[in-house]
């Protein structure tokens, strides 16, 4: 049976759930091509969030991540971007309501997200 998500995030810690994502992820990748190194330099770590403004940033830094590296010129432009699923009215495991509530609105997110990546351009 499958578990919802609210019962995945009872079960272990979410740093756990990476880590299984990461193993299973890197044990295909060395299978198909017959390797058996690591494919990641280090662990992730983890970061306390110590004010709200640091929690905006890093949602802004975590959906524009693909700009800054050169991948699209747009977080809206990367289809791999959790920015349209927040936008969206599709059916989403995002905590949608919550992210668009912190930054008050759509509009206010969009406004935010285009000023995170038009500082990234300076």
């Amino acid at each position: 049976m499958e578990q919802s998500i609210h019962e995945i995030k009872k079960d272990k810690p979410l740093s756990k759930h990476f880590s299984n994502l990461f193993n299973a992820y890197a044990k295909a990748i060395n299978k198909k091509y017959n390797r058996v190194r690591s494919l990641f330099q280090e662990n992730f770590k983890r970061k306390e969030i110590i004010n709200n403004s640091y929690y905006t940033h890093l949602i802004a830094y975590i959906i524009t991540n693909p700009v800054k590296h050169g991948i699209c010129n747009s977080a809206a432009n990367y289809p791999h971007s959790a920015y349209q699923s927040l936008l969206s009215d599709k059916p989403t495991l995002l905590l949608r309501n919550e992210v668009i509530n912190w930054f008050g609105s759509k509009k206010a997110f969009v406004e935010y997200i285009r000023n995170y990546e038009a500082g990234l351009r300076i």
